[in-house]
């Protein structure tokens, strides 16, 4: 092998493994908050509606970490229910695929999302 098609390949290889340690440690790096003031104060108002919402029995996330889609969209949630006919809000599916489900028994391959327009509604 030619030294410089050699001196080129190992060059390549070591960028490649500084490259993943550099990856690897960003993992382990907290995101930056750059939501403005008037989203953090709307993520506020929104988590209010939701527990008001629960107490009246019109806020049911199926999730471990609720979604914001239904309160945002329709004023209530019920996907903690209609998970049990295997449909959910679209926030709620990504959940599920990404193992925030909170309902046991649930395969997260059987839940679909509703058509929009539909998830805050009692089925």
């Amino acid at each position: 092998m030619n030294k410089k098609v050699l001196a080129m390949s190992l060059s390549g290889v070591a960028a490649l493994v500084v490259a993943g340690s550099v990856f690897a440690q960003m993992g382990h790096m907290k995101m930056m908050d750059m939501r403005t003031r008037a989203v953090k104060h709307a993520v506020v108002v929104i988590h209010k509606a939701e527990k008001m919402a629960a107490k009246k029995g019109n806020y049911s996330c199926c999730l471990k970490h609720p979604c914001d889609y239904c309160m945002t969209h329709m004023g209530a949630c019920h996907c903690g229910m209609t998970i049990m006919k295997g449909m959910v809000c679209s926030e709620c599916k990504g959940g599920w695929d990404a193992g925030d489900g909170a309902i046991p028994g649930i395969n997260p391959k059987h839940v679909k999302a509703m058509p929009r327009g539909m998830s805050g509604m009692k089925m």
